[in-house]
C-alpha cells in the first residue's frame, strides 16, 4: 500500500517535474501513472505508454525488515521541459487491486512575468489640464503585481488640483488628473510575481503641451 501522500510539485516553466509514489508490498500489483483531467495513461510499471519523449519512469527498491515482504518501492514519474499546459492532477494507481487504490498530486507551473505591449499604453502627448490614463497589462503565474514609478525616481503627481504625490503607485491602471508640465516624464510599469526575472519594464512617456 501507499506510504504517505504523493506530494504536489511546483516548478518553473521549462524545468523538470518529478512525481514520487512510495509503495509497500507491491510485488503482485502493477503501478500506473495517469493524467487526471484526460485520463491518459502515461506509464505502467517501467513501460512508458504515452508517445511523449518528455516522460520517463523509474523505480528503486528499499530493503526494510519490518515489511512482510521485505520490500518498499519508490516510483518516480519525470516530465521534462514542462509548460503551463502540463499543470494539473497526476495519479499514481495500483492496478489489479480491489477496490482500486490511487493517489493524486498536482503540478503547478510558475511563469515569470511578461508585459503585453499591445495591450499597454504607448507614448502620448497631452494638453495641460487634461486627464489621462496609463495602462499596463501583465501576465504570468502567479498573477504578477504591477507597480508604476517615474524613471527619474521623482514622486508621481496623481492629482495636481489637490496635490497627491506618491513615489510608487500599485495597479495596472495609472490615472493622472489635471496634467501639467512637471508630469512630463518616462513612466515605468514594473511587473513582478517572485519568479525570475523579477521585473519586466515598459517605458511610457507622457508629454504636456499648452492648451491653445
Amino acid at each position: 500500500m501507499f506510504v504517505g501522500q504523493m506530494p504536489n510539485v511546483t516548478v518553473s516553466t521549462g524545468r523538470e517535474a518529478v512525481f514520487t509514489c512510495v509503495i509497500d508490498n507491491v510485488d503482485k500489483f502493477k503501478v500506473a501513472f495517469l493524467r487526471v483531467d484526460t485520463q491518459t495513461i502515461l506509464a505502467i510499471d517501467e513501460t512508458v505508454i504515452t508517445r511523449s519523449a518528455r516522460v520517463t519512469v523509474r523505480h528503486s527498491i528499499d530493503k526494510d525488515e519490518s515489511l512482510s515482504s521485505g520490500q518498499r518501492k519508490t516510483w518516480q514519474l519525470s516530465l521534462k521541459e514542462v509548460t503551463p499546459a502540463d499543470a494539473g492532477g497526476y495519479m499514481c494507481q495500483l492496478n489489479h487491486f480491489e477496490p482500486m487504490v490511487s493517489q493524486v498530486a498536482y503540478l503547478h507551473v510558475t511563469v515569470p512575468p511578461d508585459i503585453l505591449v499591445n495591450e499597454s499604453s504607448s507614448d502620448m502627448t497631452m494638453k495641460e489640464g487634461d486627464n489621462t490614463t496609463l495602462r499596463c497589462s501583465a501576465i504570468g503565474y502567479p498573477q504578477p503585481n504591477v507597480t508604476w514609478r517615474r524613471e527619474d525616481y521623482q514622486p508621481i503627481n496623481i492629482n495636481q488640483s489637490i496635490y497627491i504625490v506618491d513615489p510608487l503607485v500599485e495597479g495596472s491602471v495609472l490615472n493622472l488628473v489635471n496634467v501639467h508640465r512637471q508630469q512630463m516624464a518616462a513612466y515605468l510599469c514594473i511587473a513582478s510575481n517572485g519568479i525570475p526575472p523579477p521585473v519586466r519594464y515598459t517605458h511610457t512617456h507622457t508629454q504636456s503641451s499648452c492648451r491653445c
